[in-house]
């Protein structure tokens, strides 16, 4: 897995932890 993957991964984990922290929030 190169560098640039691993950032996409990150973004991408980053954003569903954002909207899980939304979700629990609005919960």
């Amino acid at each position: 897995m190169n560098n640039k993957d691993f950032e996409e991964t990150l973004k991408k984990t980053q954003r569903f932890s954002s909207a899980v922290m939304n979700a629990g929030r609005i919960l």
